[in-house]
């Protein structure tokens, strides 16, 4: 392993358990899990908001997104939308959130769900039913002191579970110390049509969600990503309620064969290494003197850009410049890391995608710049992170369904069938199971 002045280089295959050292998390142990600061502070606001209700989300509201105002409401009100008239939005801006809700909407609609069905040889029907969750809430995260909303997460995450026919749909984002919400969020609301919105956020507002409180009556499912408070509020209530994901820190992993410009390369892996400061930033090249100009462009760009402090830590923390005799040894470390974005800058992207069995994402040549997925592309950007991508898929409106087994059958399927189950029963010593098949088929029908 080498290091430039930020972002260390790799060589492989010799440093390739050193790369991902690098830029992997260690799973925590989940026998000590729940042991942890972040555990336990998180599992003291989930209980207090559990005993104390309202007065315990007031509480954290004031303290934790610290509050100027004393006529803060947890709802929003009519009056909260009247900043809108006073203040109208952007006309550019209103083209944007309609131009990224027609992309996601137009994509999304074709994601559709069917109930399947299946009839046997003597008359007995079976079927798998899908039916959307009844009440979902979304978690948007408010950014810079409640000031900066994820309105595309926003946009993410209802569009989906309103083509699911989600029945109520529930908002909640920490609000700005004046107690109100930003007008940029305000307007997308009212846009999609949502009207039960909370203006809390962290690890109480999965627990109002969760539990309820006075003012809220509890939700079944809880989708939308946040901080280490959120993610860990949302490991513990799951089970009372359902979940999305686990989201973790963003990660970005770029394969360049130095045919993209070096710049777009840097632009692309700085958009991911913005948000908290643990992100992680990769990327993968034959010629070293393509990486190193690609830092150079980093380098460049790093002090204009508005949270280069964030920047700095992510880089800092997780980054590396991981160099290949050929593009294709690159496969396996990247089907290791799993990585939540990964983009193909390569001239022939195709004949790689193949081989990538593992990420949340992944963008195909030097026009498939992934900020244009977090926003306007149409697929999801609520993605599988921390090598979840494994076994984890982009948020899709199949998650605001459940499914129900439906099972029809004839006398003549029982008469046949039942001896089978009977005997399996027998082998697995549940005499009540046995008796319940035997009871049908050695009594004589009941009129």
């Amino acid at each position: 392993m080498k290091t430039t002045s930020l972002i260390p280089t790799f060589n492989l295959p010799a440093d390739y358990k050193a790369a991902l050292a690098r830029l992997n998390i260690p799973p925590a142990d989940p026998k000590h899990a729940h042991t942890t600061e972040l555990a336990k502070t998180v599992r003291a606001i989930i209980n207090r908001v559990r005993t104390e209700g309202d007065n315990a989300l007031l509480h954290y509201t004031k303290t934790l997104d610290k509050l100027t105002t004393q006529a803060y409401k947890l709802r929003v009100t009519a009056s909260d939308f009247e900043c809108l008239t006073a203040n109208p939005l952007d006309s550019a801006l209103i083209t944007a959130i309609e131009t990224a809700i027609t992309n996601i909407k137009t994509f999304h609609s074709k994601q559709t769900i069917e109930p399947i069905h299946h009839t046997g040889k003597l008359g007995e029907k079976l079927t798998l039913r899908p039916s959307p969750i009844n009440a979902v809430a979304l978690y948007i995260p408010g950014g810079t002191a409640g000031s900066t909303p994820l309105i595309s997460t926003l946009i993410m995450n209802a569009i989906p579970a309103q083509l699911a026919g989600v029945k109520r749909l529930v908002v909640m984002t920490p609000p700005m110390p004046t107690g109100n919400l930003a007008p940029v969020l305000l307007y997308t609301l009212k846009r999609l049509g949502i009207d039960e919105i909370y203006k809390i956020g962290g690890a109480q507002a999965i627990a109002a969600g969760a539990y309820g409180t006075e003012s809220i009556a509890p939700v079944d499912f809880i989708s939308g990503p946040g901080n280490e408070y959120v993610t860990e509020a949302k490991r513990q209530v799951f089970g009372t309620v359902g979940i999305e994901s686990l989201s973790g820190n963003s990660e970005i992993v770029v394969l360049s064969d130095g045919s993209s410009p070096t710049e777009h390369i840097a632009s692309d892996l700085l958009s991911q290494a913005e948000h908290a400061g643990n992100e992680m930033v990769c990327l993968i090249t034959t010629s070293l003197s393509h990486g190193k100009a690609v830092i150079g462009s980093i380098e460049k760009w790093l002090p204009q850009l508005s949270r280069k402090e964030i920047i700095s830590k992510s880089l800092a923390r997780r980054s590396a410049l991981v160099i290949v005799k050929e593009l294709r040894e690159a496969h396996p470390f990247i089907n290791a890391l799993a990585p939540e974005h990964l983009e193909l800058s390569v001239e022939n992207p195709h004949d790689h995608l193949k081989a990538i069995h593992h990420a949340g994402a992944i963008f195909l040549g030097r026009w498939s710049s992934e900020p244009i997925g977090d926003y306007i592309a149409g697929c999801n950007h609520i993605l599988p992170t921390s090598t979840s991508a494994r076994f984890a898929s982009p948020l899709t409106v199949q998650h605001f369904y459940k499914w129900t087994n439906v099972i029809d059958y004839t006398e003549d399927a029982f008469t046949a069938y039942a001896p089978h189950a009977a005997r399996l029963a027998a082998a697995e010593t549940l005499s009540a199971h046995k008796n319940a098949l035997d009871i049908r088929t050695s009594s004589p029908p009941s009129d």
